[in-house]
């Protein structure tokens, strides 16, 4: 029973039984109990009070003789007798007067006489009696019982009762639980019992046994009645199973050879097609190399005519036999893509190139049209992706005369590390009826009949394309009218890479600002040079004819930094524009010729025009940007930020205000390398402390304050309040550097008197015009300085590559390239030392005295960014990373017992520190987590799952931190025979 007892604990049924039992008969045992001594309390204090009357009255007859001779001695005497009655108090005669004649009074320590001393008053029964001689009243006597007695009576009375009342409880309790054992916990726990023996055997022909007809032994006949049916339905299961098992074995096995002849037939045509293509690709492409050696020969008209005809058939047929190899793996499902990494605006770009020749003999315009939120590296299969353009490409130019083809790439759907793009091929030519579009991915099938003679296509390109679409996880479609053209649309599904690298927009979209004039009689080539134009930062004017853009420049040609002029306009041509211009001696800006034809001698005339650069139709993005930059003789904009931002701001002095440790790290080497020098405070009560010291009274000391919003003692708004209440100091640039980015704490900022506001992270970019906006005219001869700095190091640069080059041609290339090889390989003596494991990025050389390159992520952490937020220095960032584990490590503790406390201004102000902190180290999870934290806790809301998460972040990064300690050992020198030591 213990055992039971000690085993379900409140759950068992017993132990329930015996806590109901004990507190019914203890609530019903109080209750009788209570009533008992309320009733003999009650019999004792009238006993008591019985006892005074009549002890009042035997002492008032003993005493009246001695009171009336006062004789005090003999009085006393029988006082002192009365006394030894524990119940009696006090004993006092009062004369005439209502002095004491004599008494005692117990505790008093003496005898009462002819005094007028009170009785202390307490719970006493007094009763008085007079004494009279005759009818002469001479004395009182007052007889003061005090019921102690009764109380202790009864305590006494109390215990013994409630000892009796646990004995019959105890006596109650067990009797009570050996019935309800014998009768109840017994059966059901063999009833258990049974069922934990017989449950995992699943014997269902057993039956339970029954011991008495109760109700009990009416749950187990019920029971054994359910195993009965269990036990019938089981049976019948099993035959079924046998049935079945015998149904598919018979089954499998007409499949087995329905499968094995299936892939017999399908291996022997697989071997014929691979073998049929290797016989014909074998000869064809001897053909075609042969056919290419002859065009390059001296040829008659006809010759060349001839030749070139066979080429172009052995090219058709060459891919008719390509298109076979493809659909036959495809049917035997050997159809794999590659999943690599590879650049969107390249890969589309190497689609376009290799139309141009098309482009300059059809005269159709091609138009790429990449919108600006694709990204510009993809997971996936850049060739079979190529492929499909290709032959949608190809399609629509051979069934366009006039008009253009337009490629468009646009983002459908995207995700964290998956992104679908939609693809469009739409043209402007003959266009397919409805009934031809429903079969158009057929195998083997074309638009119409007479398609494969007019325009030639074995009808396999289509459904190649289909399938390839599906492999990529899309789908392809088909708008056409007759007439109208067709528009073809297909999905597919890419991964993005960890490292979503936007190298060439930042690069491109990092060029100088300017106005462009466009001349360009496409609409849709008009719209996309437009955006390009804008990506690259200038404002646009586009023109359409020869005659406007004539007219334009004749008048308004100094508004434009640059004109990109088409050759071929309605009316008057790109050149004859020009050359009208040039006649009349008009001042023009450089000048990009965009054309589809290359022919040597307009060419010759467009350069003796004056023409600045030649773009190729379709214009590229990238060969748009590097005109623009060659024109003006700049380097890459990484070259140029990096070095315009090492000494633009020479001289000049900034106060930095940030409690933040971290942050304060960050931002001080980042305005350093800037040029600053910095003077750095923890809050604004500090600041101030620090613009009074320095400030002389002559003027402002500091040329900008940088001011975080939300620091201890005194916060940047007011202080920056202070600030501009200040004569002295009104003047001084004030820049907010803060983690908050929603639109009311900028306007807060601003309101304040703050001069413009940038986030945490803080980016090189943003700070840097920032600073040019608000810092004045030093900022804007220190930039001048920096870009003529650039231009010098790009001229001397220009002058070392132009010398490589004179020395490569007379032999002298071999060194310059064993010399690159030595500075870019690895050094046998350090094979594998330091580096990250495989299929890590490597995002630097390495730090000072042998450290290890950093790899480019760790958990929690984008180090690439970080390192390259600091400019490139990876030692700098380490020290920093080093330190935010320092401070921050036992954070979390500290906000989880601050949350437990319910003190949500200290959550929010250590949630926003870290917050902070963890931007300025690119840890972006975890700067979301601190942020999610923040506002739950000032918003009054819930703040576990935000207090989880942002644990869980801190650890990861503390612990990415504590990884990069390790792989971040400087690498010992290899000895000088190349030979570990």
């Amino acid at each position: 029973m213990m055992n039971n007892m000690l085993r379900y604990g409140v759950r068992g049924v017993q132990t329930r039984i015996c806590l109901l039992t004990l507190v019914v008969s203890t609530l019903v045992a109080l209750a009788f109990g209570s009533y008992e001594y309320v009733t003999a309390l009650d019999a004792e204090y009238a006993r008591l009070e019985r006892f005074a009357v009549s002890q009042a009255d035997r002492v008032a007859r003993l005493l009246l003789v001695p009171v009336w001779n006062v004789d005090r001695q003999a009085s006393m005497s029988i006082i002192d007798t009365e006394m030894d009655d524990e119940r009696v108090h006090a004993v006092i005669v009062y004369d005439e007067g209502g002095s004491i004649f004599i008494g005692r009074q117990r505790g008093s320590g003496g005898v009462l006489v002819n005094t007028s001393r009170s009785i202390p008053r307490g719970e006493f029964i007094v009763t008085s009696r007079p004494l009279r001689q005759g009818s002469l009243r001479f004395a009182t006597l007052q007889l003061y019982v005090t019921p102690e007695y009764v109380h202790r009576t009864m305590k006494d009375n109390v215990v013994a009762a409630v000892m009796h009342m646990l004995a019959l409880e105890l006596v109650l309790v067990l009797g009570i639980l050996l019935v309800v054992r014998r009768s109840l916990i017994v059966p059901l726990s063999a009833l258990t019992a049974w069922v934990r023996r017989e449950s995992p055997l699943y014997d269902y022909g057993t039956r339970i046994p029954k011991q008495a007809d109760d109700e009990l032994g009416e749950l187990v006949d019920s029971m054994n009645g359910m195993l009965s049916e269990i036990e019938k339905r089981d049976r019948m299961l099993n035959d079924h199973s046998k049935h079945l098992e015998k149904l598919v074995a018979e089954r499998t096995q007409e499949l087995e050879h329905a499968r094995h002849t299936a892939e017999q037939a399908s291996k022997a045509k697989g071997d014929f097609v691979a073998s049929m293509s290797h016989e014909l690709r074998t000869p064809m492409n001897a053909i075609i190399g042969m056919i290419e050696i002859a065009l390059k020969t001296e040829l008659t008209v006809k010759q060349r005519e001839y030749l070139t005809i066979i080429r172009s058939s052995a090219r058709s047929l060459l891919g008719v036999v390509n298109d076979i190899l493809d659909i036959s793996k495809i049917e035997a499902q050997k159809m794999e893509l590659e999943h690599i990494p590879f650049s969107t605006q390249e890969m589309l770009e190497e689609v376009t190139d290799l139309f141009r020749e098309r482009v300059g003999m059809k005269g159709v315009e091609l138009v790429l049209d990449i919108e600006a939120d694709v990204p510009a590296v993809l997971v996936g299969d850049p060739l079979r992706l190529k492929q499909v353009l290709v032959n949608l490409v190809t399609n629509a130019f051979k069934f366009t005369k006039q008009g253009e083809v337009r490629i468009r790439v646009a983002v459908g759907s995207r995700s964290q590390d998956v992104v679908q793009l939609e693809f469009s091929v739409r043209d402007t030519g003959l266009g397919i009826g409805e009934e031809a579009r429903n079969r158009l991915f057929d195998t083997f099938s074309q638009a119409e009949g007479s398609t494969a003679r007019l325009f030639g296509g074995s009808g396999l390109g289509l459904s190649i394309a289909r399938e390839l679409v599906r492999l990529m996880g899309g789908t392809i479609t088909v708008a056409s009218e007759p007439g109208k053209g067709s528009d073809f649309r297909f999905t597919g599904r890419f991964s993005l890479p960890v490292e979503a690298v936007e190298a060439r927009h930042h690069r491109t979209g990092e060029a100088p600002r300017g106005r462009v004039l466009l001349v360009e009689d496409n609409e849709s080539n008009r719209l996309v040079m437009t955006r390009m134009l804008e990506r690259l930062g200038y404002d646009c004017d586009a023109l359409q004819d020869g005659y406007t853009a004539y007219e334009r420049l004749k008048r308004q040609a100094a508004l434009y930094d640059l004109i990109l002029l088409d050759w071929r306009l309605p009316g008057v041509d790109g050149l004859e524009v020009l050359e009208k211009l040039r006649a009349e001696k008009q001042p023009l800006p450089p000048v990009f010729m965009m054309t589809a034809f290359g022919r040597e001698a307009e060419l010759e005339r467009a350069e003796e025009l004056g023409v600045a650069s030649f773009l190729s139709k379709p214009v590229k993005l990238s060969s748009l940007s590097d005109a623009i930059r060659a024109m003006r003789g700049e380097m890459t904009p990484e070259e140029q930020t990096d070095t315009a931002m090492i000494r633009q701001f020479d001289g000049m002095r900034a106060l930095l205000v940030e409690d933040n440790i971290i942050n304060r790290h960050v931002a001080l080497d980042m305005l350093q390398d800037m040029g600053f020098s910095v003077v750095s405070a923890e809050h604004g009560e500090e600041a101030l402390a620090v613009l009074d010291d320095v400030e002389p009274p002559s003027g402002p000391g500091f040329d900008v304050v940088f001011m975080d919003i939300q620091m201890p003692v005194m916060d940047g708004i007011e202080a920056t309040r202070v600030i501009r209440q200040h004569p002295r100091w009104r003047h001084i640039p004030i820049i907010a550097m803060t983690a908050h980015v929603m639109s009311e704490d900028r306007d807060k900022a601003l309101e304040a008197g703050m001069n413009d506001y940038v986030t945490k992270p803080v980016d090189r970019m943003m700070l840097l015009q920032v600073l040019q906006r608000h810092v004045g005219e030093h900022a804007a001869r220190a930039a001048e300085d920096g870009a003529r700095r650039i231009r010098q190091s790009f001229d001397a640069r220009s002058e070392h590559l132009q010398e490589h080059n004179i020395l490569h041609m007379h032999g002298m290339g071999v060194a310059g390239a064993e010399q690159e090889g030595a500075v870019g390989g690895v050094s046998s003596g350090h094979a594998g030392a330091g580096v990250p494991e495989q299929g890590t990025d490597i995002i630097s050389d390495g730090g000072p005295d042998g450290v290890p390159p950093m790899p480019a992520r760790l958990p929690g952490l984008i180090l690439e960014e970080g390192v390259d937020r600091l400019g490139g220095k990876q030692d700098i960032y380490f020290e920093i990373l080093k330190k935010f584990a320092e401070v921050y490590a036992q954070a979390a503790d500290a906000v989880r017992q601050a949350a437990e406390q319910d003190h949500r201004d200290v959550v929010a102000e250590k949630a926003h520190a870290i917050a902070g902190a963890a931007a300025n180290i690119s840890a972006g999870e975890l700067r979301e987590s601190a942020l999610a934290l923040e506002r739950a806790a000032r918003d009054g809301a819930p703040m576990e799952l935000e207090l989880e998460q942002f644990a869980y972040w801190l650890e990861q990064v503390v612990r990415s931190i504590g990884v990069l300690k390790s792989r971040m050992r400087p690498v010992p020198d290899a000895p000088e025979d190349g030979m570990h030591p």
